[in-house]
Formats: C-alpha cells, sequence, structure tokens
C-alpha cells in the first residue's frame, strides 16, 4: 500500500469520526397547520386476549389474531393548541386485513372511503358518512391513525432532549411528563413506575431526506385506568415497547419512517370490599407495525 493511498485512507477515517461526533437537536415532532396533507403506509401484526375466570374456572374466552395493511392520505382539519392534530380526514386507497382462519388479505374498507377521525371530550371517534363506526373498525383504524384533544406532553417532552446530542448518546425518557400524558387518556401510574430510554443510533437517508435514526424503549408497571369496572381492582399491569425510528433534520413530518413493538397486559380481580363474588379478568394485546409517511404537495 503506498503513502498516498494511507493518508487518503486516514483523511476518510476522520471526515467518518468527525460526523460521528457532529452534535444534533433532536426535534421529534413538527406543528401541523389546517390543511397539511401527508400520505401513509402501514402494515401490521396485532393479537388479542381476553379472559373471564370465575372461581378458578375459564367462563368466557375471546381472541383475534390479524395482519393488516392500510394506505391512504390524511388532511388535517382541526389542530390543538400544542398543534397536534385533533381532527383529521382519512381517504382510503387501500385497506385489507386477514383474520385467525386466514392468510389471504381481503378489502376490510373499499378504496375512496372517507373517515373522520376526531378527538372528543378525550376519545377518538372515527366517523363515515357522519355516523360512527363499530368498535371493531374503531380498534382497527386505532392501530394506525390517531388524534388528540390536548397533548400533556408532546413526544419530544417525554422522549427527547434539550440538550445537544451526537450518534451513540442515550437519555432517559422524563418520566414526569409520560405519566401526565397517559393522565390525559385516562391511564394512571406513578413516575417510578416507569422505566425508558432514548438511543441516538446513526444518521440515515430515507428518499434522500437526512434523518436522525432514535429507538425509543420503555416499561411500563402497575398503570391502571381512570374507569375501573365496577367491583374490580388491580392486580397486574405491564406494558414493554420498542420503537425504531427516523426523524427527518429538517421540516418535515415526522417520523417519516417507524417500526414499533408493543405487548401489554392487565389482570383485574374482584374487589372483596365491595363483592364476594371470586372474578378476573384478563387482557393481553400485542402490535408490531410498520409506518411510513410522506407529504403531499
Amino acid at each position: 500500500m503506498n503513502m498516498k493511498k494511507i493518508i487518503y485512507l486516514l483523511v476518510l477515517t476522520l471526515i467518518f469520526s468527525t460526523t460521528l461526533a457532529q452534535n444534533y437537536k433532536i426535534c421529534m415532532s413538527n406543528p401541523y397547520k389546517v390543511g397539511d396533507k401527508y400520505r401513509i403506509y402501514g402494515t401490521g401484526t396485532f393479537s388479542e386476549l381476553n379472559k373471564v375466570v370465575i372461581k378458578g374456572k375459564t367462563e368466557e374466552i375471546d381472541s383475534l389474531v390479524y395482519e393488516a395493511k392500510i394506505d391512504g392520505v390524511v388532511t388535517v382539519l382541526i389542530v390543538n393548541e400544542l398543534k397536534a392534530q385533533k381532527k383529521v380526514k382519512f381517504q382510503i386507497t387501500n385497506c385489507s386485513t386477514t383474520n385467525n382462519d386466514e392468510k389471504l388479505m381481503k378489502e376490510y374498507l373499499a378504496k375512496d372511503t372517507e373517515i373522520e377521525v376526531e378527538s372528543i371530550e378525550g376519545e377518538t371517534v372515527y366517523k363515515i358518512e357522519g355516523k360512527s363506526v363499530s368498535n371493531e373498525i374503531s380498534t382497527f383504524l386505532s392501530n394506525f391513525i390517531s388524534v388528540s384533544e390536548s397533548f400533556a406532553a408532546t413526544d419530544d417532552d417525554i422522549h427527547g432532549t434539550n440538550n445537544l446530542v451526537k450518534v451513540g448518546d442515550v437519555w432517559s425518557i422524563n418520566t414526569k411528563n409520560y405519566a401526565l400524558d397517559l393522565l390525559s387518556d385516562g391511564v394512571k401510574i406513578e413516575t417510578e413506575n416507569i422505566k425508558g430510554q432514548t438511543t441516538f443510533k446513526k444518521i440515515e437517508k430515507i428518499d434522500n431526506i437526512k434523518c436522525i435514526n432514535l429507538e425509543i424503549q420503555c416499561h411500563l408497571t402497575d398503570w391502571t385506568i381512570s374507569e375501573m369496572p365496577y367491583g374490580m381492582k388491580l392486580k397486574n399491569s405491564k406494558i414493554k415497547g420498542e420503537m425504531i425510528g427516523n426523524y427527518p433534520l429538517d421540516y418535515y413530518i415526522k417520523p417519516i419512517q417507524s417500526k414499533e413493538n408493543y405487548e401489554a397486559e392487565i389482570i383485574l380481580v374482584s374487589d372483596p370490599k365491595i363483592t364476594d363474588q371470586d372474578i378476573s379478568i384478563i387482557s393481553k394485546r400485542t402490535s408490531n407495525t410498520e409506518m411510513n409517511y410522506r407529504i403531499v404537495e
């Protein structure tokens, strides 16, 4: 190897090292404005299990496993005080799914179906032609698109940092902001029961758009819901999640691409102070999604 080539490789190494050491400002969300449009392409696999046990005997069990694909254009109709989406219109290009027994994708909602999605008094409502859709369709759509009336915190407030960071840096999630955000959705949790961190993995380009690649991990335990079923109390609950997202450095929809994996479980038991019945309710859910977002000019 000649000296010129050695020097050239050393220069490349220095340039690469400098790139890695460069500091960046983390921005995980851009403010929306009325009229913004973007396309979503999403795929996912999901499972649900609900079981009722009375006096040690399983009386009722309901399980569901399915895959889903969705493609369509979102138009922002109303934003909240934090410039997040409060109401949107979603026009479907493709919406298909499987069920427990089938492997073949079938159309779930027809092409060109328009769905209005709005947060009303803290609840996300999905409507087609002015009428609320069934719980089944609401659950399906909530896997891919959601809105909020009043976020207590943004993704930056929870998973971001005010510090300049470089590739390889790791920081803890803001447990106080996370607890407040969950409370706004009717979920109660103490900050000490929230664990998680964000890792700056790398810089990469998606469709020639320079992005910060972040890995977010979180683990929640002993969370409960505001409206507990009568006569029931919490025995155990947990959520474990991981998300890898690409967040453009310049103004663009964020993230532009993401992969999310979640496992959740909650167990409720009858409260002897209220009832003498021996009842347990067990609910489990898994979700694995891949999402891509692109601005529509």
